[in-house]
């Protein structure tokens, strides 16, 4: 049967007065109801906007034909629109097209929308789209009041703009001379507080404010009409809230330098556009940045600077670059060879790594908490930010922001797994922790008083640490565990389960497949 007309649907049927995080789910004969030819509709929280459509064999459109056909099922009118920004073909054979939504032409942040094709024909659309926003698209504040009140809120005693040699590194690694840390507002439509579960919208100046001292790199989100700070979220994503080579966690690996005035430099270009790792001694500005450097290629760099960690951080890029090609056909985190810049030695005594949306960054920890943070599944967490920032673009709070960390987890023990002759080894971080143990515990989360099961022990729900994206990263990570090795009996909810194990590789592909096709920023 040829689909050559969808009649507008208002969804007067899916207008369910409960509470804003339940969720409705429509099988079959009753979904079609809702939505002709779906055999599966979900709906999430006050979004009267489906976020999930399985459609019938039956139906016929073609990605010519796709966004008539959401604007016609939706009911929008017109100051709603979509605007293609991605289109993708799987190694499966089928096509992804990813939307942005905008409202009276002024984009809507985290409103995006996929459509998926199978031979030709839309099989499937998710996401998350939102239609009660009702207000004037004019802001009653300029743009610099925006920036003002913005770094008001940050008070920050440096930011990135007033470094000379970091406005240098900038232009010099976007190839711009234009190019500068200074903010940049846009207009943007975001929920009030970020509360998407409720999605009041309001008109807002968005602009990436990057300090130094101290570290932090923001989106803020400022009121375009109060000048208030409505919601921010954060870019640095951390390895934990705390808080031949010869390398430091892994023994002596075969690596990859670049040779140049006679001496060796922790470079390479044979992968992606390349590999970069360099020694801030001791400093937060990525300007002054130098080489680590060796006379004969046999890195064995022990010294009272720590440099043999280098080493860690340089080898851990490489196999997790191996890793996303060689499993997943992946070139680099955003699939066109991103460079991956490792910087190592941040600051003095700190302890943690962070991915900050460009680059990894790896501190020497105090040597009692931890030490330097380059073992292998710290670098490959980081790293796996970056293919999250590139992908879903998860927003680093609350559930998806537990969802972020828990990808980083698990592609950190997934790499591992990979460079180490499929060695399953379920903490993270217990090479960089003096005591061996970890920070946390993918087999069994409530040894750190994480949650393994969703809602239930340990499972946080207050402001701290983003709304607990590293505790509750527990929950997904214990899936992926019980997904690899399997395993039997009852959970905090008292649900029975009995999960045969599909083997890490299998595992990963599914964990790979759901952050890079099917998740939204906030969903």
């Amino acid at each position: 049967m040829k689909s050559t007309f969808i009649l507008p649907i208002l969804f007067v049927a899916l207008q369910i007065t409960s509470p804003c995080s339940a969720q409705q789910v429509f099988y079959g004969k009753e979904a079609a109801e809702k939505v002709p030819f779906a055999t599966i509709l979900r709906l999430k929280g006050d979004n009267r906007v489906p976020d999930y459509i399985k459609f019938s064999a039956e139906l016929v459109i073609n990605e010519s034909q796709v966004v008539n056909f959401m604007t016609k099922v939706f009911n929008l009118s017109p100051e709603y629109s979509f605007e293609l920004v991605k289109s993708e073909l799987d190694n499966l054979g089928q096509k992804h097209l990813t939307f942005q939504q905008f409202y009276k032409s002024t984009l809507v942040e985290f409103g995006i929308y996929k459509a998926h094709f199978e031979s030709g024909k839309l099989s499937a659309i998710n996401g998350a789209f939102y239609t009660n926003i009702n207000q004037s698209a004019s802001p009653s504040i300029e743009a610099e009041n925006a920036i003002t009140a913005a770094l008001a809120d940050v008070n920050a005693t440096t930011y990135k703009w007033n470094v000379p040699m970091e406005e240098s590194l900038l232009k010099y690694e976007t190839q711009d001379v234009n190019a500068t840390y200074y903010p940049k507002p846009s207009l943007v439509w975001v929920a009030s507080k970020g509360d998407y579960a409720r999605a009041k919208f309001q008109l807002a100046y968005k602009m990436d404010v990057y300090a130094s001292e101290p570290l932090s790199r923001q989106n803020m989100y400022v009121d375009a009409h109060s000048g208030e700070v409505i919601y921010k979220t954060d870019q640095i994503h951390t390895a934990d809230s705390l808080g031949n080579a010869v390398t430091v966690y892994s023994g002596n690996r075969v690596m990859m330098a670049d040779y140049l005035n006679n001496q060796f430099r922790l470079r390479e270009s044979g992968r992606g556009n390349g590999i970069q790792t360099f020694d801030l001694n001791n400093t937060s500005n990525y300007g002054t940045a130098v080489d680590f450097i060796d006379a004969d290629n046999n890195w064995n760099n022990v010294n009272a600077s720590l440099d043999q960690y280098a080493t860690d951080a340089h080898w851990g890029a490489e196999m997790t670059y191996d890793y996303f090609d060689q499993v997943h056909n992946r070139n680099s985190i955003d699939g066109n060879g991103f460079m991956l810049k490792s910087y190592v030695h941040y600051n003095t005594n700190y302890n943690n790594a962070f991915w900050d949306g460009q680059r990894m960054t790896y501190g020497d920890g105090n040597g009692t908490t931890f030490t330097p943070l380059t073992d292998l599944d710290i670098t490959g967490h980081e790293i796996a930010h970056g293919l999250t920032s590139n992908t879903a673009n998860l927003v680093y709070a609350n559930e998806s922001g537990a969802l972020n960390e828990s990808f980083s987890d698990i592609f950190g023990v997934s790499v591992t797994s990979f460079a180490n002759n499929n060695t399953l080894q379920w903490s993270i971080g217990e090479d960089a922790t003096p005591n061996g143990l970890g920070i946390r515990s993918m087999s069994n989360p409530n040894a750190f008083q994480d949650p393994d099961t969703y809602t239930g022990t340990h499972y946080y729900t207050g402001a701290q640490d983003n709304g607990g994206v590293h505790t509750n990263s527990g929950v997904q990570n214990h899936w992926y565990y019980r997904l690899t090795v399997g395993g039997n009996g009852t959970n905090d909810l008292g649900n029975v389960f009995n999960v045969t194990g599909l083997g890490i590789t299998n595992a990963s592909r599914i964990a790979f497949r759901n952050l890079t096709i099917y998740l939204t920023p906030n969903v």
